[in-house]
């Protein structure tokens, strides 16, 4: 080499990703957006044929984050508008009051609980922060006919099914995974499906749930104030 040759200089070449492979890396080592994943198709069918309605799958047992993200689920006409949401964990709800009377929303579900109190006409609570997956039931205290269900999902990893009952649920990481089934009109179920790397299927049978009737926040049934 000549003397002066700037090439003496410079760092030896990095390795091509295979090579890196080979030198010990491990599953450990490879970033989860690297590791192998495919595709569950699906099949919901009910008990009686009757109609799906607003149903979603996900995926349970994967966690991820959505800290930041920032939900409104609105009160107007005495009613929560929308009715159903699907958000991943880590969602901020917000309750703002567009009616002209005085609403007091609540849940009891494990681990998500809360109780805004008195919101006037034309305010807004303060935010709810959502961090245990599964299901919330959300009501009013003074108006036992409001309703919303909000799923909390794990991860990103979730879909609405289809009128006609199918689903796709794209980059799931292969191995032995949880599928859930979910919605406010149906018994949930879930399965565990083995993924490979040409994706995997599973086919859901629910029926209807009953809805009962709800009590106030304190456990009592609803007084002669409800409307």
């Amino acid at each position: 080499m000549p003397p002066g040759d700037p090439s003496a200089l410079l760092p030896p070449p990095s390795p091509p990703p295979a090579a890196a492979s080979a030198a010990g890396k491990t599953d450990k080592d490879i970033s989860p957006a690297a590791r192998e994943s495919a595709t569950i198709t699906g099949k919901v069918r009910t008990a009686g044929g009757q109609p799906v309605g607003e149903a979603y799958v996900y995926l349970d047992g994967v966690r991820g984050s959505a800290r930041g993200h920032t939900v409104q689920i609105r009160q107007r006409d005495k009613q929560f508008t929308p009715r159903v949401a699907v958000v991943p964990i880590g969602t901020k709800l917000l309750f703002p009051n567009q009616d002209t009377v005085i609403h007091n929303v609540f849940s009891t579900a494990a681990g998500n609980a809360f109780d805004l109190g008195s919101v006037k006409g034309g305010e807004t609570s303060q935010p709810v922060v959502l961090l245990k997956p599964g299901a919330v039931e959300i009501f009013c205290n003074i108006h036992s006919k409001m309703r919303a269900d909000v799923l909390v999902v794990p991860n990103s990893h979730w879909t609405r099914v289809a009128a006609d009952g199918s689903f796709q649920l794209t980059g799931i990481p292969v191995g032995t995974r949880k599928i859930v089934l979910w919605s406010p009109a149906l018994k949930p179920t879930s399965q565990q499906v083995e993924v490979t790397a040409k994706g995997g299927s599973v086919t859901f049978t629910s029926e209807a749930a009953s809805l009962r009737p709800h009590m106030n926040k304190r456990g009592q049934a609803y007084g002669s104030y409800d409307e």
